[in-house]
């Protein structure tokens, strides 16, 4: 269990890293889309690493895309 906490915080790192915010928000949506509308905006973009207005910006534009 510690190696999969250990593998799964290692690629949230390089996640970060590699990807601007807007493929992080993304990708987060293909893989977890249903705990998306269940969590406060704020912790979502705490998660994603970006603040809240970031959030709310990217969000109205995949919304219109």
């Amino acid at each position: 269990m510690a190696e999969r906490s250990a593998a799964f915080q290692q690629r949230r790192v390089m996640s970060n890293l590699i990807q601007n915010a807007e493929q992080r928000y993304l990708s987060f949506m293909e893989r977890y889309d249903n705990i998306a509308n269940r969590v406060p905006q704020y912790a979502l973009a705490s998660y994603l690493g970006m603040t809240t207005q970031f959030l709310s910006k990217i969000r109205s534009k995949s919304l219109r895309s």
